[in-house]
């Protein structure tokens, strides 16, 4: 029951309203059904320029970074040389992982030679050719030839050959003088030197001559290589911050076990159970083997 209000009277009559019949509404909360949302995978890609015209469909070795190789292959239709294509990311995309190198301390000692078995290349190189061994580890961190730090690129990328070149030429010059001693050597070597009546020939001044020269080469190939060894290993230590156990610690390993140190400091660049050692390489480790910085 509701009033309403008689503007002339000034007051109320009673007034019936009707009720709904009608049930009152309902109200249903429907939760929506969950989206489907796809969910995109991007997929990565590399930008190659085409070094020659390829074909369709070419299986084309490629260098990603510095570190990484992949094989990719060409998208139809083929691409011209100097062309900027785009392909997906190989998923067997070889990327090297970093070399870790000990900092304020040596990785092992010089008497850890044959930590990775006697017959491994780092071995070898050591005790065969110091000098080359030495030039692997020169090569490895930037030096120059000296054994010093670099000042720019071309010193670094000079090194390694001008220490290979000085090898290839001690050894071209030590066997031929040493054929020409042979040569020169006034003994007969079918002669019977304990027979108490033999009188050893007198030496020609050809044969002293040639055999002094014999030696002071390799004497100055012994000394030139023991520097370069040194001023290297001193060098290395002060990039990495190793402390040296006496002001002459360096010369000193140079002079008394150069295969040794030479092997040390190939170990102290790489990581061997990673990278495996190369003989014929100019770092000594495999070319996808990153760059030391």
């Amino acid at each position: 029951m509701d009033f309403l209000q008689n503007s002339s009277a000034g007051s109320y009559a009673p007034v019936s309203l009707q009720e709904e019949t009608s049930a009152p509404l309902q109200e249903r909360f429907l939760g929506a059904p969950p989206e489907q949302i796809s969910t995109a995978q991007a997929t990565p890609m590399i930008q190659i320029i085409a070094p020659a015209d390829l074909p369709e469909g070419y299986e084309l070795p490629i260098q990603v970074g510095t570190t990484g190789s992949a094989t990719i292959t060409i998208p139809p239709g083929g691409v011209e040389r100097g062309q900027t294509f785009a392909v997906p990311m190989p998923a067997s995309t070889n990327v090297a992982p970093a070399i870790h190198i000990p900092v304020g301390h040596w990785r092992d000692t010089p008497w850890d030679f044959f930590q990775y078995g006697p017959c491994h290349p780092h071995c070898w190189t050591s005790w065969l050719c110091t000098f080359l061994a030495t030039g692997q580890v020169i090569r490895r961190v930037g030096f120059n030839w000296t054994g010093v730090t670099a000042v720019d690129a071309r010193e670094k990328a000079q090194a390694f050959p001008i220490i290979l070149a000085i090898v290839t030429l001690y050894m071209f010059l030590h066997f031929t003088l040493l054929l020409i001693v042979v040569a020169l050597d006034p003994e007969d070597p079918d002669a019977d030197s304990s027979d108490p009546n033999y009188v050893p020939p007198e030496p020609t001044m050809a044969f002293l001559v040639v055999l002094e020269i014999y030696k002071w080469w390799h004497f100055a190939y012994w000394i030139l290589s023991t520097v370069i060894l040194a001023r290297t290993r001193r060098s290395l230590r002060q990039k990495y911050g190793i402390p040296a156990s006496c002001q002459q610690e360096d010369v000193a390993c140079a002079v008394c076990c150069h295969c040794c140190v030479a092997a040390q400091m190939l170990r102290h660049t790489t990581d061997y159970n990673v990278y495996p050692s190369y003989l014929c390489t100019d770092t000594g480790l495999p070319k996808h083997a990153p760059s030391i910085v």
